[in-house]
């Protein structure tokens, strides 16, 4: 994760074909496109984006890919419900980043300090989809979440 440090940057707030080989794909690269992407989640909307990085390796022991990275976008503003409400500019907003950051699974965007939230990461079979949502009333004590589900509030 330490080679993520540049895009650290995007931490501050804002207002307005796989698998990929990691030797394919350049730092730079990821920090570039990621930047991209964060403007285009915010241009011209009256939002604040708290970005942050995590190893899902530590929680997750299926990830594809020997990706152990997760993105998450948090959005705080009046524009949140029009970018959490936009499925499809989301998902491209992930399969850009998926495909340009060789070590990112799974992309987060979220209400900030809320539950509101929606998980989509890269696949086993290469493809890139929203998690499937569980309520806890559904999972049992002995349930244990794969790749690619979430517990949803």
């Amino acid at each position: 994760m330490s080679n993520y440090l540049g895009l650290l940057s995007l931490s501050l707030s804002y207002i307005p074909t796989f698998p990929v080989l990691a030797t394919e794909l350049s730092e730079e690269q990821c920090i570039s496109e990621t930047k991209k992407v964060t403007q285009k989640l915010v241009e011209n909307r009256n939002v604040r984006l708290i970005f942050r990085v995590t190893n899902i390796s530590e929680d997750q022991e299926d990830y594809p890919y020997n990706r152990p990275l997760a993105f998450h976008f948090s959005f705080e503003g009046d524009a949140t419900g029009d970018i959490m409400n936009s499925p499809q500019f989301l998902t491209i907003a992930t399969t850009r980043i998926i495909r340009n950051c060789s070590n990112v699974a799974q992309v987060s965007f979220g209400e900030y300090q809320t539950d509101w939230g929606i998980i989509i990461g890269l696949m086993h079979d290469g493809s890139i989809k929203h998690f499937k949502c569980f309520s806890p009333s559904e999972l049992t004590s002995s349930s244990k979440l794969k790749w690619g589900e979430t517990i949803c509030l």
